[in-house]
């Protein structure tokens, strides 16, 4: 029966790939769970899957046909804080984030022995972008004081690299021990008794290297912009906001002191331009 199924697929792939997409996608799930439990199976199936990457949608049998280094970021909010960068760099990044899909890369290093299966962290691509010129450092050295010093109490930290595309003027980036505070700090909002004093000491011992970090884009016409402003109130707001959206852009949940900072951010934003247009 394995080797008729098998035979079938096989001939569905070469003479009538319409219809083989058909039952991958009216069977997605079941076929990705089967994949991860079961090495036959994957090793017939692998390659018709389709996964979500910073170069489109693809299979793996497509992105295999001409690359055998496989880069995969293990959940879907790391995926959207770097996909659009990976993506102007031409790099592919594979979104692990759906059920099953770190379990199906990760095997696939085993049953494909040619093919390196690599989990990268979005750190891991900063250290790819472009260090600054002196000069460079020296024009936007203000802007990156105020806003280390302003994302501190948001444990985050400021840096700036040339990245493309120009347009995107930030970049968010958060390792495990980040993102795993952030996680357990969101919980914590929510929680009292005994179980928000069991948060509270996880919370506490994974505040060492739990830094999240914003990388402003010197490229970017804004970031160019932002290096003449001498209002140090004025940048610091400027800089929540960017800092706000940086969350967004990576679909991450805000936590209260962000959801507060979004309903007054803005509000400020426009008090401090009013203020300067009546001392005018």
């Amino acid at each position: 029966l394995g080797a008729s199924l098998r035979q079938y697929l096989v001939g569905l792939a070469e003479f009538d790939r319409a219809r083989l997409d058909q039952i991958i996608h009216l069977h997605f799930m079941p076929i990705k769970a089967l994949a991860a439990e079961d090495s036959e199976f994957l090793r017939l199936f692998v390659d018709w899957l389709p996964f979500e990457t910073s170069l489109g949608r693809m299979t793996l049998g497509e992105y295999c046909k001409s690359n055998s280094h496989i880069r995969y970021v293990p959940t879907t909010e790391q995926f959207h804080q770097i996909s659009g960068v990976a993506s102007a760099q031409r790099l592919c990044v594979f979104n692990g984030g759906y059920a099953y899909d770190v379990e199906i890369l990760e095997q696939v290093a085993q049953e494909f022995p040619s093919r390196q299966v690599e989990r990268i962290d979005p750190n891991d691509l900063v250290q790819t972008f472009s260090e600054l010129s002196l000069d460079e450092s020296e024009q936007v050295f203000n802007l990156v004081k105020v806003a280390d010093i302003v994302l501190q109490k948001y444990k985050c930290s400021a840096e700036a690299r040339k990245f493309a595309p120009a347009d995107l003027p930030m970049l968010y980036t958060a390792n495990d021990s980040a993102s795993f505070l952030r996680s357990v700090e969101q919980s914590r909002e929510e929680t009292d008794g005994m179980w928000g004093e069991i948060l509270d000491n996880v919370s506490f011992q994974a505040r060492t290297d739990s830094y999240a970090q914003l990388v402003l884009n010197f490229r970017s016409p804004l970031i160019q912009r932002l290096t003449t402003v001498n209002d140090q109130d004025l940048l610091g707001r400027i800089v929540e906001v960017l800092y706000l959206q940086s969350l967004l852009l990576g679909n991450y949940p805000l936590a209260a002191n962000e959801r507060s900072l979004l309903a007054g951010g803005l509000l400020g934003l426009i008090d401090v331009f009013l203020q300067q247009t009546g001392d005018q």
